[in-house]
């Protein structure tokens, strides 16, 4: 598929669904990162911002920005997990209908409404779920895996939330990560955002702190605590220096 063609079933999508949606491309340990500087913040409903994302930034995924910019959530069911595969087997009449298509990993991912934006992103074995059961709600993003060639399950509309999934979902367990006691609120609310990142969204979270902390004129000790946050969610020394030099080298930032 050309990338003419990924950026058509994006705008399709976001015109169709009414889907945020943004590029994506996999790294070569297989993980899936935004080609755009500020990654989901960048998403977009509107076909000529779009159009222009794919343009400059251009990817063969298609990510969509989950939670009220969507008005859907997603819950990530990766089966390899077996305390994940039993939980489906034993949940799959209580999940569905709903649209669910097959992950790259093998596992599903089941959408449901959320225009409100209430359900957050959490991963599984902290979230009242068993291990490998995420959900990729307000503040994350998921891949939109039917565009990349892999199977829709199950046609039917998104429905609503399943109250009993959310009754069970308990709120995720702080990090052990604590951050620089400052002065500045705003600041120590920037480096908590990063701290508390899920995977998939970690460098886009970095990137959109650094970029708030630049404008703020952050001190070395400021971006030495996100740094130190960033390092807790596992982003390497790498990672880090490169999205915070890209966003003091001033690139657009939401």
């Amino acid at each position: 598929m050309t990338m003419a063609e990924i950026c058509q079933l994006a705008v399709n999508l976001a015109c169709n669904a009414g889907y945020a949606v943004f590029p994506q491309r996999l790294t070569r340990d297989g993980k899936k990162i935004p080609t755009t500087p500020n990654g989901f913040y960048d998403a977009s409903k509107d076909p000529d911002l779009i159009k222009g994302l794919w343009r400059e930034h251009p990817g063969p995924l298609i990510g969509i920005a989950t939670g009220a910019r969507s008005g859907v959530s997603v819950v990530d069911i990766d089966q390899k997990h077996r305390p994940a595969f039993m939980w489906w087997v034993e949940h799959v009449d209580q999940l569905v209908p709903t649209r669910c298509f097959r992950s790259r990993s093998g596992g599903l991912h089941l959408y449901y409404t959320d225009p409100q934006g209430v359900i957050r992103c959490s991963t599984g074995g902290t979230n009242g779920l068993p291990r490998g059961v995420d959900t990729k709600g307000e503040g994350g993003c998921a891949t939109f895996w039917f565009a990349a060639g892999f199977e829709c399950k199950d046609h039917s509309p998104p429905a609503e939330w399943p109250e009993w999934l959310a009754a069970a979902m308990t709120k995720p367990e702080p990090r052990s990560f604590i951050p620089k006691i400052s002065d500045d609120r705003a600041i120590d609310g920037l480096i908590k955002h990063v701290a508390a990142a899920t995977e998939g969204n970690r460098n886009a979270c970095l990137h959109w702190a650094a970029c708030r902390l630049v404008e703020r004129s952050g001190d070395a000790a400021d971006f030495h605590s996100l740094e130190a946050a960033a390092r807790s969610i596992g982003l390497s020394a790498a990672e880090i220096s490169a999205t915070i030099k890209s966003a003091r080298r001033g690139r657009p930032a939401v």
